[in-house]
């Protein structure tokens, strides 16, 4: 599938019951994205009961400056973005001022009609209003398109990073943008579903 956003996206806020829905889409897009980069053993290894206690603890957990949005097309997930003070030490700690992006994952069917920079355009925003200054993510070093597409808006490579799992020790690159961004990147459109 290929052209312009359909009209019937939504951009909304994950809740404790998207639970299910995210665990499972999340599974399935991470196995195609990554099949190229990670042996078929670890591949194998990640399966939905992991995602689901993963996403149930994560949408449980109340804390203000801990965002996951939601694009949906006529109801079907299509793609997710999770946000908020930093998970793992490479990032910084969860109090300072550097927020880390968790996760970024779009449906291959949906990738190339803007729907990952729409996310990052929201979350970006979202943390700079949350009093955050800097954020970053790790990118598999082999994963040159999403390195390039990083790239295409305004992040550099600030370090390197070794992931520890659950499953897999991936050598990442570190992602690194200033926050606020400039206003012209900003999507209205998205930045609406972030307010309560």
């Amino acid at each position: 599938m290929s052209g312009k956003i359909t009209v019937a996206l939504e951009t909304r806020r994950a809740r404790i019951t998207d639970a299910a829905d995210i665990a499972a889409f999340h599974l399935r897009v991470w196995r195609a994205s990554y099949l190229d980069f990670v042996p078929d053993t670890i591949v194998k290894k990640l399966d939905y009961q992991n995602r689901l206690a993963y996403w149930t603890t994560k949408l449980g957990i109340v804390n203000p400056r801990q965002h996951t949005l939601l694009v949906l097309d006529n109801t079907i997930l299509t793609g997710f973005i999770c946000f908020g003070p930093p998970t793992d030490p490479a990032f910084g700690t969860p109090s300072g001022s550097k927020a880390e992006i968790k996760h970024l994952f779009i449906d291959l069917h949906h990738q190339g009609q803007g729907l990952g920079r729409r996310l990052l355009l929201a979350a970006f925003e979202q943390l700079a209003n949350d009093g955050f200054e800097t954020t970053g993510l790790a990118v598999t070093k082999d994963n040159t398109s999403a390195i390039a597409f990083y790239h295409a808006l305004g992040g550099t490579i600030t370090g390197q990073h070794t992931n520890a799992g659950p499953i897999w020790k991936s050598q990442d690159l570190i992602m690194s943008w200033d926050l606020p961004l400039p206003s012209n990147k900003c999507d209205p459109v998205v930045s609406r579903a972030l307010t309560p």
